[in-house]
């Protein structure tokens, strides 16, 4: 089933909420959105379809604040096996309601969903990229990093080999590395301090996504 052409997108700022057709990525949420102030529980791809993303749970950037996407869901359109379309509720519906939240996908076809939207305008956050030969010392950097932040701010860290691309930066094409993100929903002078022992992990660093070809770690 295809539900590309079902990617309307309806904002509410006054309930702060968002009805989301199956078809519709994060980026047009995200778009619909910004103008009020508030934002999605989105990824970190805005071309990601945004329902399937939040029927599979949606651990997204400003999780360690705001939970899963899926706990702010507060309606699904759905179809079930037996034709019937039907608005789902935890009032309604509970049990569906439940389990087509994380459940998978075998429950009902999803047609859209209403969700809770939060009061975030601007974020602090990127990537800092260390050459996989730092792993180690990477890992053990950031597990004891993670333990000093404040909830307002959402980590990852992964490990991965690039692919030789022309697409990719020169220092980046065919190499192993480990890649530390961050989303900080503070201002900027204090995103900097809390991300500072970070970039303090190693020298023999490469290229992050922003920063001065001879800093140690660029972000």
């Amino acid at each position: 089933i295809a539900t590309r052409a079902l990617d309307s997108v309806t904002v509410d700022p006054v309930r702060r909420t968002a009805r989301i057709g199956a078809g519709a990525s994060w980026g047009r949420v995200i778009e619909a959105a910004a103008p009020h102030g508030l934002a999605p529980l989105n990824g970190s791809s805005p071309s990601v379809g945004a329902v399937s993303y939040t029927l599979g749970g949606g651990l997204g950037i400003l999780a360690r604040k705001f939970g899963y996407a899926a706990d702010h869901v507060r309606s699904l359109d759905v179809v079930t096996a037996d034709g019937t379309a039907r608005r789902v509720t935890p009032e309604r519906e509970p049990e569906l309601f439940w389990g087509l939240r994380g459940g998978g996908h075998r429950l009902g076809m999803v047609t859209g969903l209403e969700i809770a939207l939060v009061a975030v305008e601007r974020l602090y956050g990127g990537s800092i990229v260390f050459d996989g030969a730092w792993a180690g010392e990477v890992v053990r950097g950031y597990l004891e990093w993670t333990r000093t932040v404040p909830d307002t701010l959402t980590s990852s860290l992964a490990a991965l080999v690039h692919p030789d691309l022309p697409q990719l930066p020169e220092e980046l094409r065919g190499r192993y590395v480990i890649s530390v993100r961050v989303a900080f929903t503070g201002d900027a002078a204090e995103g900097e301090r809390l991300v500072a022992p970070l970039r303090a992990i190693g020298a023999g660093s490469v290229r992050g996504s922003h920063g001065a070809a001879d800093s140690p770690v660029l972000s």
